[in-house]
């Protein structure tokens, strides 16, 4: 008997929960870019370059792993929770992100002898 967790009855009733997946999923798109500005902003080209590449990695590996979970058990549905876990984990790390606390870099030591500017 197969497992009616992820399944959905009809085409119509899956095309609607993945429009409206995709739809939050772009909703979250813009103000993770604006995180790295928030919190460093002297470093804001660098974390979002870390950010862009973490993506692209994600995005390279996912469906290698995906086809390869298909192909040893036979079945969509661990892929697919995979997948969700992955999100929920996603969602609980992004409130740890504060844009309250700043990075502030280590003061820069002035070298004896030396006028400050």
């Amino acid at each position: 008997m197969r497992s009616t967790l992820i399944v959905v009855g009809s085409v119509s009733a899956l095309a609607l929960c993945l429009s409206g997946a995709f739809f939050f999923l772009e909703l979250v798109i813009g103000p993770i870019w604006a995180v790295p500005m928030d919190i460093a902003p002297q470093y804001a080209g660098t974390a979002s370059g870390l950010m862009n590449t973490g993506s692209a990695v994600a995005v390279i590996v996912s469906p290698p792993i995906a086809g390869l979970i298909v192909d040893r058990t036979g079945d969509w549905h661990l892929a697919f929770l995979g997948a969700i876990v992955l999100l929920v984990v996603g969602t609980v790390l992004s409130f740890t992100m504060h844009p309250a606390r700043k990075f502030v870099d280590e003061p820069e030591r002035q070298v004896p002898g030396e006028k400050s500017e």
